[in-house]
């Protein structure tokens, strides 16, 4: 696979994932004014998992770009 198609499928990845921490975070929000704190708490660790792996993702597609 091309390095070009390399990074602008894990450009794509990483928006994907963003999205879905943006999703969590809105859940995670939900919940905690719902008064689930457990569930609020479980959200918004997974957000912040996600944002990790995507910026992991973004950082190695920035680092290999032609």
């Amino acid at each position: 696979m091309g390095l070009r198609l390399r990074v602008i499928l894990s450009t794509l990845i990483s928006l994907a994932i963003l999205w879905l921490a943006w999703r969590l975070a809105s859940s995670a929000a939900t919940n905690f004014q719902a008064g689930d704190h457990a569930a609020g708490w479980r959200d918004s660790v997974l957000a912040l998992a996600q944002l990790s792996v995507a910026g992991g993702v973004l950082w190695e597609a920035w680092r290999s770009r032609p």
